[in-house]
């Protein structure tokens, strides 16, 4: 009986018993995945349906490698591959043992994607092959980080300046706040840190603390004894705190974590131990944190969702990634990138050129990837405008909701600050000159095109070489007019300060209209 006769037999034998179906692209991704697995509740489910969306086969089951997985090998064969009883670790440990049949996707002759479909038998397993109490599954393989520096594809200055940091604090101990907009590539400048410290060769584990329900996320992460919950397997189960010990623990959306997880995550960064729940033994743990966000903690300290002390303990080494619009040429270059990585054979066109230097990208690195996947599936050699997929936000004229002409399209009512707005009112009670709150705004701005913060000895240093007489309590007191009034979130020490999109909106305003009265002059 040959593998598709086998295969066949196995679809009429189980169909009506898969567990999980997963979809692959030509590169690992997984583009779809349903698990309906009745080990596990509806909720824990659909949790792992959303995660596992976007993220590399080899991320969902670390303790895989290109060679063992019979998904990633079909992807290369092109046969079709059924196996019986085959062992996994996942991201959190827990091993499964599945009966799984994967066959390729072929489009117009090309191997374009993977499906596997599969039955889960850990616990017949388990019943037939008991795994002693004392036997700890093996840490996920994420230790070998997937990404490095050399990864970072940029000729930006602000991008290369966070390179050059990322090197710089790579060894140290302290923990790292990493905050951007959604698919900028918190996750890649993780990786990035982790691999460029002395803990490469140890585990970098990530998680999201978003996707996993509260409920799960404790025991996720700092494990469990047998018996602490219905459920709780015999023997208990390590966490990823113990997974990850002397390497780096990610935890993405730490935004996402519950008050009640937020204290223990500061009692972990504070005594560098953990109890596991339902436990009494104290455990130490060497694990260098780094979080992300992709909203703003100090916002949620201030409405009272995130507490004061867990930021300044993760906001230690701040490092802000700059959203894809203000990155340049580099989106040329990542769709280069992404194309040789898609083995696809487009170039666009001068026109598009000219639409993407001036769109918003709302999504970032993952849209921008996503369109080259796009262009790599429409055959097109030369990507026109009429290339575009229908779901890109661009009319033609440059009126669409994400596509911006200019800073007049971007802003269209770029000043709605006239001499009698609030906080410059205030700036007047105070005694403040309009050149000087307009610098300290300028300088805010310029920082953020750079991504950076700026703090007040910078914003003083580059007042001497204007030749402005400003001083450090007139600074002061600007920065703090503009936390009042939602124009700048001001940092403490050396925090430094950032601009809001309000404060942005004025500044570009103010901008546009000192350039449109020096053209009426002329």
């Amino acid at each position: 009986m040959d593998t598709k006769e086998i295969a066949m037999r196995w679809l009429s034998e189980n169909l009506n018993y898969v567990d999980s179906v997963t979809v692959i692209d030509s590169t690992g991704r997984i583009i779809a995945k349903q698990r309906f697995n009745p080990r596990y509740t509806d909720e824990e489910n659909l949790a792992h349906n959303q995660w596992a969306l976007g993220k590399n086969l080899l991320e969902l089951f670390p303790s895989l490698s290109p060679e063992d997985s019979t998904l990633l090998q079909v992807l290369h064969t092109g046969k079709i591959i059924y196996i019986e009883n085959q062992e996994a670790w996942n991201l959190q440990g827990r091993k499964t043992v599945c009966n799984n049949l994967n066959f390729p996707i072929i489009f117009r002759g090309k191997i374009v994607g993977a499906v596997e479909i599969s039955r889960d038998i850990t616990h017949i397993d388990n019943r037939i092959h008991p795994v002693p109490p004392s036997q700890t599954p093996p840490a996920p393989r994420s230790a070998a980080a997937r990404y490095s520096l050399t990864d970072i594809i940029t000729q930006n200055s602000g991008m290369l300046r966070l390179k050059e940091t990322i090197g710089k604090v790579a060894n140290s101990t302290s923990s790292v706040l990493i905050c951007g907009e959604t698919g900028t590539g918190k996750e890649l400048v993780a990786s990035s840190l982790h691999n460029a410290s002395y803990r490469k060769a140890k585990p970098f584990v990530a998680v999201n603390c978003a996707a996993i329900p509260e409920n799960l996320l404790e025991s996720e992460l700092f494990g469990y004894e047998e018996g602490a919950f219905t459920g709780a397997k015999k023997g208990g189960r390590p966490g990823l705190f113990e997974f990850a010990h002397h390497g780096t623990l990610f935890l993405d959306e730490v935004e996402g974590m519950s008050p009640a997880l937020q204290v223990k995550l500061l009692r972990v960064l504070q005594e560098h131990e953990i109890m596991r729940v339902g436990g009494n033994k104290i455990i130490s743990v060497d694990v260098r944190i780094v979080a992300a966000t992709n909203e703003s903690l100090e916002e949620k300290v201030r409405d009272g969702s995130f507490r004061r002390d867990l930021y300044y303990r993760l906001n230690t080494l701040p490092v802000l990634i700059p959203p894809l619009c203000r990155r340049g040429e580099d989106v040329f270059l990542l769709m280069e990138r992404f194309c040789r990585e898609l083995k696809g054979e487009f170039v666009l066109s001068e026109e598009v050129k000219k639409i993407f230097r001036t769109y918003s990208w709302p999504g970032n690195i993952r849209e921008l990837r996503n369109l080259a996947e796009y262009f790599c599936f429409t055959g097109s050699q030369v990507i026109t405008v009429k290339d575009l997929p229908p779901t890109f936000q661009y009319d033609g004229i440059g009126t669409g909701l994400s596509y911006c002409a200019s800073k007049k399209a971007e802003y269209p009512e770029p000043v709605l600050q006239p001499d009698t707005a609030p906080w410059k009112q205030a700036m007047r009670e105070q005694g403040l000159e309009p050149e000087e709150y307009w610098f300290v705004l300028k300088m805010l701005y310029c920082s953020s095109e750079n991504g950076e913060t700026v703090g007040r000895e910078r914003i003083l240093e580059a007042a001497r070489k204007e030749k402005l007489l400003l001083s450090q309590p007139a600074v002061r007191s600007i920065l703090g007019i503009f936390r009042e009034y939602g124009l700048a979130r001001v940092g403490r020490g050396r925090g430094g300060s950032r601009i809001t999109s309000l404060g942005r909106k004025i500044w570009e305003g103010y901008e546009f209209n000192q350039i449109n009265h020096i053209i009426n002059q002329k």
